[in-house]
This record gives C-alpha cells, sequence and structure tokens, in this order.
C-alpha cells in the first residue's frame, strides 16, 4: 500500500506534493478518502470565508447603527423631568376618572419643535437597528456552518488515515541508513571519501589560530601532565 502525506512540516493540511502519479499509485479506498478530504477542506474554506465577510458585515453595522443612535439622541428635544412627572399625574387622574381627557388640568404646553426632526432620525434609527440584527444573525449561521465544516474535515482525515498507514519506525530506519549508504557509495565512486571530512575552521585572527592548535590541554610549558590533568 503506498503512503500519501498531506501534511506539511508545520502539520497543516497542504495538497501541493500530490500529484496525478501519486494519485494514480493509490488504491480505490485511498483515492476516496483522499477526494473526500479534498472536498471537506475546500468546503471549510468557504465557510471560513463566508464567516469573516459576515463578521465584517456586522462590525459595520454596529457602527452605522451607533451612528444613527447618537444623530436620533442629538435631534430628540431634550426631557423636562417636571414635565414628565406632571404628564404621569395627569395620566393618572385620567385613569381615577378624576379629570376627563379634555381636561387642561396638567397638560403640556404646545410646542413648536417639528415632528419630522425626530421622526427621520428615529426611523433611520430603527432601520439600523433592524439591520445590525439581520447582520447578527447572519454571522451565527455562518458560525454554526464553520463549526459543522470544521467537524467534517476532521472526520475526512481521520478516514484517511484509517486507509493510508504510515511507515513505522523500523521502516523509517531502514529508509534513513539506506540513504545514507547510497550517498557514501556515490561519493566512493567520484573518488572521494566515503564519509565527507568537516570543513576547516575559520579563525578569526593569528591568535584564535594558535590557540586552536595548542588544543585544550595547553600544558607545554606546564609541569603537571598532560595524562593528569585528563584524569582529573
Amino acid at each position: 500500500m503506498v503512503y500519501v502525506n498531506v501534511f506539511d512540516k508545520l502539520g497543516h493540511l497542504d495538497f501541493s506534493q500530490i500529484d496525478d502519479a501519486v494519485v494514480a499509485s493509490l488504491d480505490a479506498s485511498q483515492q476516496a478518502a483522499l477526494s473526500a478530504l479534498v472536498e471537506a477542506h475546500q468546503y471549510k474554506q468557504g465557510t471560513a470565508q463566508r464567516l469573516t465577510e459576515a463578521m465584517a458585515a456586522s462590525r459595520a453595522a454596529l457602527a452605522d447603527a451607533d451612528e444613527k443612535q447618537k444623530l436620533y439622541i442629538a435631534s430628540a428635544p431634550p426631557v423636562d423631568p417636571i414635565e414628565a412627572i406632571r404628564a404621569v399625574q395627569r395620566a393618572q387622574m385620567v385613569a381615577n376618572g378624576l379629570i376627563g381627557e379634555d381636561s387642561d388640568f396638567l397638560k403640556p404646553p404646545k410646542k413648536s419643535h417639528p415632528k419630522a426632526a425626530v421622526a427621520g432620525p428615529r426611523l433611520a434609527h430603527e432601520k439600523a437597528q433592524v439591520i445590525l440584527a439581520e447582520k447578527r444573525s447572519l454571522v451565527e449561521v455562518a458560525r454554526r456552518a464553520d463549526v459543522a465544516a470544521e467537524k467534517m474535515l476532521g472526520e475526512a482525515v481521520i478516514n484517511l488515515n484509517a486507509v493510508n498507514k504510515g511507515p513505522d519506525q523500523l521502516e523509517v530506519a531502514r529508509e534513513f541508513i539506506d540513504r545514507g549508504d547510497q550517498a557514501r557509495l556515490a561519493r566512493v565512486k567520484d573518488g572521494l571519501p566515503a564519509i565527507e571530512p568537516p570543513a576547516p575552521k575559520k579563525h578569526a585572527s593569528a591568535l584564535d589560530a594558535q590557540a586552536t592548535a595548542r588544543g585544550r590541554a595547553g600544558t607545554r610549558n606546564s609541569l603537571q601532565s598532560n595524562v593528569a590533568r585528563r584524569v582529573v
């Protein structure tokens, strides 16, 4: 059974290394699982993009609703607390039958404030609130679809791993040893040592080169034995 790797070094799905020859070498179960994984991955990308767009639209609707609310508050006349108390008292007296609807007692004075100045911003504010609610509902729908797509993608990965058994540790070790043997054999055929010698060290100055040539012992002028120093 041929093993196909669909992940990069970071563990992310990467189908760029899979070509037609690799797909043709797979059996029917592997091809079906790989096709389902590709479709699930594409669907997940689509749901993630739609969720991003829905969240951006929701943020724009929220900003517009805040602006419309500020305009509505600025256009509405300020509420007089005394008039508000009188209106409550008048409503209670009318409800209790103490005065009639046409009575002038505690009746608020007429104002010349135009209704259009309040109606326009109020309608715009209400419309913005409705649009904001719609955008937020679309965000919730997109989020649920993205979660479902994530679950579908995980199931597709599990199904592929079930029919796409990778090499075990022994096979990996054998492959590593074979690559090393082939590389050493190629060097011998080219007239080179089987094992590539280490590159010579480059010293920054002549003093560094002399210090490296002396080695770690550094006992040419020392009365202590090198063997004793190594034992210690």
